[in-house]
Order: C-alpha cells, then sequence, then structure tokens
C-alpha cells in the first residue's frame, strides 16, 4: 500500500511501535522509485531512525507477473476446449471456465488441489497412466478417447490431449 511519506512521518513521531509504508518518488527522467520506508521513534521525541530501501526491481518484476498471469487467464479462458493443468503429481493445479463446466464443477474450489485421478473410472486408469507416461516421454499424445467422471458421478466420453 502506498502512503504520503509525510503522513509516514507524523505517525513515527506520534507512535512508539515500527511505522512502514512505500512511497513512489518521481525522478527526473520520469520513471518512478518505489521505495520502502521503516521508521522507528528514538530519543526525547524529536528523532528516529529510519531505513530506506529501493524496491523499484521488485515492482517491475511484480508488475511484469501481474500482466503474464492475466494474459495466461485469458488465454486458458478463451480456448473452446476444456482445459485442466495438473502437475507431475497429477494434481489439478488450474482449470479454464470450460474446464469447469464439463466437469460439472461449481468453482476451481471442486477442482484446485485434487487429484485428476478422481475424474478417471477404474477401469480407465491405466489407460491415463499410460497417456501419462508417453507424454513423459514424447512430450506430446493427442486425442485419446476414454471416459470422464463429472463431479455428479455421471461418466461422458471425452477426447483427451496431454503435454508438458
Amino acid at each position: 500500500m502506498l502512503f504520503r511519506s509525510e503522513a509516514f512521518f507524523q505517525n513515527v513521531f506520534s507512535s512508539r511501535n515500527k511505522q512502514i509504508c512505500e512511497v513512489i518518488l518521481e525522478t527526473v527522467n520520469a520513471q518512478p522509485k518505489y521505495i520502502h520506508m521503516e521508521g522507528t521513534f528514538v530519543g526525547n521525541g524529536n528523532q528516529c531512525f529510519i531505513n530506506v530501501i529501493d524496491i523499484t526491481e521488485r515492482k517491475v518484476i511484480e508488475q511484469t507477473i501481474r500482466v503474464s498471469e492475466e494474459k495466461y487467464k485469458t488465454m486458458l479462458n478463451a480456448s473452446p476446449d476444456g482445459i485442466l493443468l495438473i502437475d507431475l503429481q497429477g494434481i489439478i493445479t488450474e482449470a479454464s471456465e470450460i474446464g469447469l463446466e464439463l466437469i460439472g464443477a461449481d468453482s476451481r474450489d471442486d477442482l484446485i488441489d485434487k487429484n485428476i485421478l478422481l475424474l478417471i473410472p477404474d477401469d480407465e486408469r491405466s489407460t491415463i497412466k499410460e497417456i501419462f507416461e508417453r507424454t513423459m516421454n514424447e512430450g506430446l499424445v493427442q486425442n485419446i478417447g476414454m471416459k470422464i467422471r463429472k463431479k455428479n458421478n455421471i461418466l461422458f466420453a471425452a477426447e483427451i490431449s496431454v503435454t508438458l
């Protein structure tokens, strides 16, 4: 959270607790500098210790990550296919809106952090394990037909593609 620096200094002198704030400094070249400040009251009331850290690089990286995540989510949800992202342990880490709809999930919480095998009927588990193994070796397995279990336990025929 960004605060005005005047209020920060007033709070340092009026409080006996450490105060923290972030400020944006305007520079000659119009590139803002993001500064993290910590201040502590000391002495007889007219002195304080101030620690100032330039966090501009961190703020730029955070903004870059935010933009990248927004683009990623937009692309994920723009696909006409249901997409589930899983980690190497088979845990679902992300789902597209269409993916949620196909599975009958009410929200991402119904799928995120769950094992993909919960969606796979017992008679298809060996198939999905083979697909994962082939994907690990070849990088891509496409258009494999199999049954998938919806949240309400109804099975439906699906065509899946898996890529690293």
